[in-house]
């Protein structure tokens, strides 16, 4: 399948899972994404995101972590920058509506890339090699890109999300691992 086709499959997919399946999804996760995991076990800095309606929400892990101590932060719009970098998140941040109609923190300190030692990511598929389908545009990658080498990547998904194979440009920044509501995997080298 080309991407165009593979979008429509995992929006359908995504879709297709209800509200309140996408709530106790969001619970899941937190509940069972230990903090001893090693995507986490040393991490103080996170990086979560701020779900579209039919995104798996990580919001309830990043409450625990933020209860824990840790530092998380969110994309936000950078208008110097006409692009998006990171936000210090916390569980009542202020919300307004950024481009295309994510969800980012009113404000708050900036968060440099390069201190971030685990993000989670969204996206429409994921493959077991760590590959991910996002919406086209590239800015989800071009962020990626300023962080560090060593930070660890954790696609989030819903079990339809996850695809056999998906196709890869130089460009794509791989996850090292996959989160479910059901299993954390570590992606396939």
């Amino acid at each position: 399948m080309d991407k165009a086709s593979l979008r429509r499959l995992a929006r359908e997919r995504r879709r297709g899972v209800s509200p309140e399946a996408r709530k106790r999804a969001g619970e899941s996760l937190a509940r069972s994404f230990s903090f001893s995991h090693p995507a986490l076990a040393s991490a103080r800095v996170v990086a979560g995101y701020l779900p579209l309606p039919d995104e798996l929400s990580p919001e309830p892990l990043m409450a625990a972590l933020h209860a824990a101590g840790r530092l998380v932060a969110v994309p936000a719009w950078d208008p110097e920058r006409r692009g998006y970098a990171f936000r210090r998140w916390l569980p009542d941040s202020r919300l307004v509506a950024g481009p295309m109609r994510v969800p980012q923190p009113a404000d708050g300190d900036d968060v440099p890339a390069d201190a971030l030692d685990t993000v989670l990511v969204p996206g429409l598929a994921f493959d077991r090699h760590g590959n991910r389908l996002g919406f086209g545009a590239g800015w989800y990658d071009r962020l990626l890109a300023r962080c560090r080498p060593d930070a660890a990547f954790v696609g989030l998904a819903f079990d339809g999300q996850l695809l056999p194979s998906l196709p890869a440009e130089p460009h794509d920044v791989r996850m090292r691992w996959l989160a479910t509501p059901g299993a954390i995997l570590p992606c396939l080298p």
